[in-house]
């Protein structure tokens, strides 16, 4: 439910937004995920331990892996928006 429903939603765009986040906009995003590891595995289990059976890296990680794939696949020339970047010379 969380990963299907949850995330995606948390996740909208984040290559996009990602960067231009604060430190507190982005603990409050993380801590969405948080939350739900508490809901799923009990509240006195610990966020890293949940998140590592659960198989999740934390949304922080995810938000800019996701970056750096869409940078990466930008920068290739043909890609329709290498065209957005500035020349080289510029």
């Amino acid at each position: 439910m969380y990963t299907g429903i949850v995330r995606p939603i948390v996740e909208y765009a984040a290559p996009v937004w990602n960067f231009s986040l604060a430190v507190a906009e982005s603990d409050d995003i993380d801590s969405i995920q948080r939350r739900a590891m508490e809901i799923i595995y009990g509240y006195d289990s610990h966020y890293d331990v949940s998140s590592e059976n659960a198989k999740l890296p934390y949304l922080v990680d995810r938000r800019t892996k996701q970056y750096f794939q869409l940078f990466s696949k930008v920068c290739k020339n043909d890609r329709v928006l290498h065209a957005l970047l500035p020349n080289e010379s510029s």
